[in-house]
Order: C-alpha cells, then sequence, then structure tokens
C-alpha cells in the first residue's frame, strides 16, 4: 500500500513538472531565419501555456509576446489598452516605436514586400505627421544608445545559456523579452537612421563648418542648423568639448524651436587640428563663436546659451574679459568648475556629493586611470612627498566637509 501511494505520488509530481515546462527546440543562433522561426514557435507555445493554465499575462509582457507570435493586430490592440492607462507624457505616444513595427508587419503580409521596405513606408508616414519638434526626438525615442550592443550581448547570453528540449514558464518569458528588445531594435534601427536623415535635410539646413578665430587663429568646429527659408534668426549657441554624434541633435532641438542651433566644439575636437587643452582657452574661443554667429546673414544678431556641466562652465568662461553685445542671456546648470569638481592641472582634487550614490569617481588626468573610492573626500597629491615614478599615488584625506556638509 505504502509503495503504490509513493507511486501516485511520484507520478503525480512529474505530470506536474511536464505540465508546467515549455517546450524549446533550440535553433543554431547564426541562422537568423531558424532563429526568428524558434523564438516565433516558443512565443505561441508560451500564450498557449498561459492560455491552458487560465493565467492572465500583464500587458506590458502581452503585447511584446503577440508580436513575436505573429499576432501584430492584438500586439496593437494591447500597446493601444497600455497607452489609455499611462501617465507618461513624452513626444511621441509610449511604445509607438513598436506599434510601428506592427504595423510594418502587417503591410509586408498584406503587400508581399521584404519587411525593410514595409518598416520604412511605414516609419516615413509617421514621420511625415510629426510636427519639427516631435521629428527631432525620433532618434532619441526609437533607438538605443549603443547601436543594440547591450540588447544584443543580453539575449545571445541568455540564449546560450537556455537549456534544449524544455524551459519553465519564467525561463521562456525571460528569454522572450530578451529577443524581443533584440529583434526589434536590430531590425528597425539602420533604418531609423537613414529615414530620419533623409528628413532632416528636407526640414533643415544643415552645415559642419571649421572657422578661424580672430584673435590667435585657432581653429573651432561649428554645426548650424537652421530652417529652410527663414528670417535672420536669434542662435542657441552650446560649446562643448563632448565632440559626439549626437550634437546634430542638440542644434536640431533648437532649430525645431524656431532658433538658428549651434553647436560649437572645444579647439582639437571634431575637424579642428589644434591641440586639446580643456578649460584653457574656452573665454576667448567661445567668445570667438559669438562674434563669428552674430555676422552670419541667418542670425538677428541675438545668441543665447545654455547646458550643464562642461557646457555651463563655458558660458561664464565667455564672460571672463567682456560680454558679447550679441549675447543676451545664459542659463547655465551644474557647471563643472577646475578645481572644485572636476580634475584640475597640478592634480588638486576635490569630490562633488552625489545624490543617491554610496561612492564617487575620480579620473586620474594624467593616466586616465579610474579610481574609486567607498566615501566622499577629498584627495590630494602632494608634491615631493613621493619619490617620482610611473605610478602617480595618492593620500586621502576625509575631511570634516562630509559632516559639514550633511548637518547644514
Amino acid at each position: 500500500m505504502k509503495q503504490l501511494l509513493l507511486l501516485l505520488i511520484i507520478t503525480t509530481t512529474s505530470v506536474t513538472a511536464i505540465g508546467q515546462t515549455i517546450k524549446f527546440e533550440k535553433a543554431v543562433l547564426s541562422d537568423s531565419s531558424a532563429l526568428d522561426l524558434t523564438m516565433t514557435n516558443l512565443a505561441e507555445a508560451y500564450i498557449n501555456y498561459a492560455a491552458s493554465k487560465n493565467i492572465t499575462m500583464e500587458p506590458n509582457d502581452r503585447f511584446r509576446i503577440e508580436l513575436l507570435a505573429g499576432d501584430f493586430q492584438a500586439s496593437i490592440e494591447t500597446i493601444k489598452t497600455l497607452r489609455e492607462t499611462s501617465n507618461f507624457e513624452g513626444s511621441h505616444p509610449v511604445l509607438m516605436q513598436y506599434e510601428l513595427f506592427s504595423k510594418a508587419k502587417i503591410e509586408q503580409i498584406n503587400s508581399g514586400d521584404n519587411f525593410s521596405d514595409a518598416y520604412r513606408s511605414v516609419l516615413r508616414n509617421y514621420i511625415i505627421s510629426c510636427d519639427d519638434a516631435k521629428a527631432s526626438s525620433i532618434l532619441v525615442s526609437f533607438t538605443t544608445y549603443d547601436a543594440v550592443s547591450q540588447f544584443t550581448s543580453s539575449f545571445q547570453s541568455r540564449y546560450i545559456q537556455a537549456p534544449t528540449g524544455d524551459l519553465s514558464p519564467d525561463e521562456a518569458l525571460d528569454l522572450l523579452k530578451a529577443y524581443f528588445l533584440y529583434h526589434i531594435y536590430s531590425s528597425t534601427e539602420p533604418i531609423l537612421y537613414e529615414e530620419t536623415e533623409r528628413d532632416e535635410n528636407s526640414r533643415y539646413l544643415i552645415r559642419e563648418e571649421l572657422i578661424t578665430s580672430a584673435r590667435d587663429g585657432a581653429e573651432i568646429s561649428v554645426i548650424t542648423v537652421r530652417k529652410r527659408n527663414t528670417i535672420p534668426l536669434p542662435a542657441i549657441l552650446i560649446f562643448t568639448i563632448y565632440a559626439d554624434n549626437s550634437n546634430k541633435n542638440q542644434a536640431m532641438l533648437a532649430a525645431s524651436k524656431g532658433y538658428a542651433g549651434v553647436i560649437a566644439t572645444s579647439r582639437g575636437k571634431r575637424q579642428s587640428h589644434d591641440t586639446i587643452e580643456p578649460y584653457k582657452y574656452e573665454y576667448k574661443d567661445v567668445y570667438a563663436v559669438i562674434d563669428w554667429i552674430s555676422q552670419q546673414p541667418w542670425n538677428n544678431g541675438k545668441v543665447g546659451m545654455y547646458g550643464g556641466s562642461y557646457n555651463g562652465f563655458t558660458q561664464w568662461a565667455s564672460l571672463k574679459e567682456k560680454v558679447h553685445p550679441a549675447l543676451k542671456t545664459i542659463v547655465p546648470s551644474v557647471s563643472a568648475a577646475p578645481g572644485l569638481d572636476v580634475p584640475m592641472e597640478n592634480n588638486i582634487f576635490t569630490i562633488s556629493l552625489i545624490n543617491g550614490s554610496p561612492m564617487s569617481r575620480i579620473i586620474n588626468s594624467s593616466t586616465m586611470r579610474q579610481t574609486t573610492i567607498g566615501t566622499v573626500g577629498i584627495i590630494f597629491k602632494i608634491p615631493g612627498f613621493f619619490p617620482a615614478g610611473p605610478t602617480i599615488k595618492w593620500i586621502p584625506l576625509m575631511v570634516c566637509l562630509i559632516l559639514y556638509s550633511r548637518n547644514g
């Protein structure tokens, strides 16, 4: 009797375990077509599993699984439901990038076109419907910051580790959600860049040019963005040391608001062939750029500046000697200050208190090695204290600044 009871328990446990797994036939990761079919099958199996167990999927998961399973219209309807209950207020309707993907898939099925052509058509219609301000934020809203690198590595590591045969429901959902992000952004991002660039060139005049400072002949790279066929406009200037590809987008944001957008970079950056020397020449280089702007036919003689961190510092630097007559306002925020919150020549540092962070990081400007300390304090390099050598040594001195800051 005991043996029969034990057999029944084992059998029941086995059936339960089988009923709580989802079949998963693993394809070769490098075979994109086979991988797509594998993940579609897994999405369908997950939906069937949830239905058989009377499990109600969270809408934020459901639209993703519906999309991967090929039920694109259902995915769109779920997105619309989420949108109705969302408090998010952004330039674009919440989850619009995923709705556009599903619409492109539907068009692909109906037209027989390949996905790239179908998505390009859907995206182009959407971009045309956007006003200038809305269109200027498409890349920020619909693309990744690292060319899908993080989503790719996240999915691939999960896929490699996933067992062949059966997955638990949690394993299946986790894998599907990772694939969703990888699949959507790797499929759409290249087309997004192409189509937004096409649209930007139709809306704006975009130029990058190298200007020469009248004061000392320094080369300064300047990007300007302004609407086509407009009267002379006030300019919004950001002067930065960060030579990012996103600089154009910042100038475009100003242009979308009715200004001429200008992004200038420190000497030695982008097209400039000068030596890079942070902070040293900004006071006269910013002035030179403002002077150049004020003489352009597209400017009405008025320039404003805004920005934070280094871009805040450059605004104050422009006022060091005198205020250019064309500079009408500056809006600096969290401005970097050499010797107070960033490295300074002679290797004297102090660390800003960072809200919500248990530690601060210091960059050694000589070696570019990163040192992490566990408490906030001041770091001094005492000249002559240590023998000269390849390794720069630091003495951490914890000072009463911490208590003072806490007590007010």
